[in-house]
């Protein structure tokens, strides 16, 4: 990481803060709301999507046609924009008002201002529910999973990356364990939980940049990592 870099980034950071001072009464939604205007200051496009939500777990656009998706903690960057051929897709987070801000009006997905914890949606309503670098970040991590499972499909997948094993902070006041597969989800087909080591301040940048597996039973890691996780509902 340069010093360039880092600073521009840090002064982006502050000035987005001071930007949301407002929201000081409640600091999770203020810092939150900080950091994507950090990003939206520094101009950061939207082109590592596609590589993580479609090429990474092994997919072609032609496996998102015709299916409803749903995108949980969804910033707003524009998260399934690639997803051209999809019937559905649709965003949701605690800040969609504030993202209409940001410029997510303009963007082909649809957005919903909700928690994960209680989402507007009937039953099975969904083929594909993802959640990157987000679960972490939800107040009730087992009441969002049992949302998650409710508007699932049978047969359908939940596709995630998150932090993992970290101590809590303002933004981030869930620690997402190493059992999470055999705590939440017993009984589904799990065909993906792979685990790696934070290298770069960012959780992308790491899985861009220089990715270390490593397996948190033989080495006894303790460190925060990032978790890499997919599994269909039975």
């Amino acid at each position: 990481m340069s010093k360039n870099w880092y600073a521009s980034w840090l002064y982006t950071k502050i000035f987005a803060r001071l930007v949301c001072r407002k929201f000081s009464n409640d600091p999770k939604k203020r810092d939150e709301l900080a950091h994507w205007v950090g990003e939206a200051l520094q101009k950061k496009d939207n082109d590592h999507f596609k590589e993580f939500y479609c090429n990474e777990f092994g997919y072609t656009l032609d496996h998102f046609k015709g299916k409803s998706l749903l995108d949980i903690g969804c910033g707003p960057s524009g998260s399934l924009e690639w997803a051209d051929g999809a019937a559905k897709r649709i965003g949701i987070d605690p800040l969609a008002k504030e993202y209409l801000w940001l410029g997510a009006w303009k963007q082909k997905m649809k957005y919903l201002n909700c928690p994960s914890e209680n989402m507007p949606f009937l039953n099975e309503s969904f083929d594909i529910v993802f959640t990157f670098n987000a679960l972490d970040h939800v107040d009730n991590l087992e009441q969002s999973l049992h949302e998650i499972n409710r508007v699932l499909k049978d047969g359908g997948e939940f596709i995630c990356i998150t932090d993992c094993n970290h101590p809590a902070t303002v933004t981030e006041p869930t620690m997402i364990p190493f059992d999470f597969a055999e705590r939440f989800f017993a009984g589904w087909d799990v065909r993906v939980k792979q685990f790696y080591k934070h290298t770069r301040l960012r959780t992308y940048d790491s899985l861009m940049e220089d990715r270390v597996d490593f397996d948190p039973i033989a080495e006894a890691y303790k460190g925060s990592c990032i978790l890499k996780f997919h599994a269909f509902k039975k």
